[in-house]
Parts: C-alpha cells; structure tokens; sequence
C-alpha cells in the first residue's frame, strides 16, 4: 500500500514519516513521488510518499506536462493511496522555513545572508510562495487545500507531538493496517535538525513581522486550526 505523507515545508514531515516507520512496518524510508517503481506494488509493508506539493495530484500532472517516463506509474500509485497531512503552526513553520533556507541545508532553497525575515515574509515568486502569493499566503493556501481533500487525514502537529499514540492509532484506523506490537528503533531521516536553535540570535516575531502575518493571514483558516491571529 502507498502512504503519501504530505506537509508544507518544515511542518514536522519527518518526525512523522519515522514514527510511521517505528510503529507499522514499512518498505525502505520513503521515497518521493518519482521514485515509485513497479516493484514498489509487490511490498509487504507501507511505502512512504513524501510530498511537499501544494494540493493533490500536483507533481502528477507537473510530470504529465513534461513527458515524464514514469508518469504511468505514478498514477497507478496513487490511484489507491492514503493520504496524511500534518501542519504545524505558521509562526514555527515560517521561522523554522527562514533559518532552514539562511543556513542553505538544502542548497537549492538557499536565501542570501542579507534577507531580512520581514522580507522572507513577503517575498512572492520563491520556493513556498508563488508569483501571486507571499510565503504567509502560500502556507495558507496549501494548509486549507489539504485540509479539505475528502480522503486525507489531518494531524495537528501540536496535537501529534503530545500524544503520538493516539496520533498513531488513527492513522492506522484510517489506513486500515494495524499497527506494530513492539515499536522498532529506526534511523532518523530528518534533515536540518536543530537549524533554528543554532542561528536563533533573537525573537523573529515582532510588531512589523506580527502585522504582516495579521495582513496576509486567512484569520478563518488560523480560528479552525485553532491558531488565533496574535
């Protein structure tokens, strides 16, 4: 069975993706979408999907434009996923975003030293933003996009966090595959640990940086995730 866990960038992805892997028993890590094979549908356990893409069936029809060789594949995937989507609150995900990109982790995401957060906020046309939307109408959109699909399970990143055995047990309902008696000890997979702790020099959250949020933020979407505007 292929388990796409999907999240925007630095939401808790791969704290979750190893507790899949510690309690239910699973092929490999994870792989991204286009690393799916056919061999792949022979598994005895999950295989974990990775994504960051901003509503269902993104990268699919991003690889059906381009010609991509695998694209058969790919819909068959998914044509029987599961879905799980965990979010985090924006002010963590945006700041974790920030020092994460600062520091380069991933080269391709890198920002130029000089990059205030204030302007990271703002900024429109780079990675988790697009031409039309900032970073803070991004993580909205791709939040409440996901919130919606009829057949993903959300988890609260908070919620996931404090009681992850109850986290765990409906994921498991919702996948229909029972979960581990004994939880396994597992590598972890996480990139960027300890990122924000180690740059941290002050609060990012000031009064400009909080009326830019309050600007750009679906203050509906904060009130049912249960995120209030600060």
């Amino acid at each position: 069975m292929f388990l796409q866990v999907s999240s925007h960038r630095r939401s808790g992805t791969h704290l979750l993706i190893d507790e899949l892997r510690a309690h239910f028993q699973v092929d490999g890590t994870f792989k991204h979408l286009e690393e799916a094979d056919t061999a792949d549908f022979d598994a005895t356990g999950l295989v974990l999907i990775k994504t960051h893409e901003p509503f269902p069936g993104q990268k699919q029809r991003h690889f059906r434009a381009t010609g991509h060789p695998k694209i058969a594949i790919m819909d068959q995937a998914m044509s029987d996923a599961k879905y799980v989507y965990i979010y985090r609150h924006p002010f963590a995900v945006l700041e974790s975003l920030y020092y994460f990109d600062l520091a380069g982790v991933e080269p391709i995401f890198k920002i130029p030293a000089d990059v205030t957060f204030l302007d990271f906020l703002q900024q429109q046309g780079k990675q988790d933003a697009t031409p039309s939307e900032n970073r803070v109408e991004h993580w909205c959109r791709h939040v409440s996009t996901w919130l919606d699909h009829p057949t993903a399970l959300s988890i609260k990143y908070e919620t996931f966090t404090a009681d992850k055995q109850t986290a765990l047990a409906a994921i498991s309902q919702h996948i229909g595959v029972p979960m581990l008696a004994t939880p396994l000890q597992v590598t972890p997979t996480s990139v960027g640990a300890g990122t924000s702790r180690k740059l941290k020099r002050t609060d990012l959250w000031g009064e400009a940086e909080r009326d830019v949020f309050n600007r750009y933020a679906d203050a509906s979407l904060l009130a049912r995730l249960g995120y209030p505007i600060a």
